[in-house]
């Protein structure tokens, strides 16, 4: 038995069990694989990039608002206001809208990339981490290098590379 201090808190079990709480009967687009799949990959991403707890929380609970029916407060409640902060920004619904109520994908995507450079610079790294599957090897790579999956998140080395582009192509991001 060893001493050594843990790594992550109770609160990170709290969440991981909450988040497959809240998405049990999800699964995958187009995939009969779990939702929390997806989930667990995001939050174990966020800690290979060097992430922080509350934003590995984030990454277990970033879909929770458009596709769980949660909110700012309940998160907020359950795993601190920091958590739920990250939560709301990974949010790209418009206020209101979740689950079968979802704007078009280009729409919400454009809207969401706008709105990066208004967002905390915990949430955009946060945001921008590697919620992209091809990073942990889910998904195939394109010829060119780039990710064939959809993507949402960009890794935190590509907040630099892709604020020098002003004329990203509205309905493709690479993750990096």
């Amino acid at each position: 038995m060893t001493t050594q201090p843990h790594l992550h808190s109770p609160l990170y079990v709290d969440a991981l069990s909450w988040a497959a709480q809240l998405h049990r009967y999800q699964r995958r687009k187009g995939k009969p694989v779990p939702y929390i799949s997806h989930l667990i990959a995001v939050s174990g991403l966020v800690w290979d990039d060097g992430g922080t707890e509350d934003q590995a929380i984030a990454g277990l609970l970033h879909d929770s608002i458009e596709d769980a029916g949660q909110s700012h407060v309940s998160i907020a409640e359950r795993c601190g206001e920091g958590v739920a902060s990250i939560v709301l920004d990974c949010t790209d619904n418009a206020a209101g809208l979740s689950g079968a109520g979802n704007e078009p994908w280009l729409v919400r995507k454009t809207r969401y990339v706008a709105s990066l450079e208004h967002k905390s610079e915990t949430s955009v790294s946060t945001t921008l981490m590697p919620i992209c599957p091809c990073r942990s090897g889910a998904m195939p790579l394109s010829p060119a290098g780039g990710c064939l999956a959809q993507p949402a998140i960009i890794s935190p080395t590509a907040i630099t590379s892709t604020r020098r582009f002003s004329k990203l192509r509205r309905s493709t991001l690479f993750c990096h």
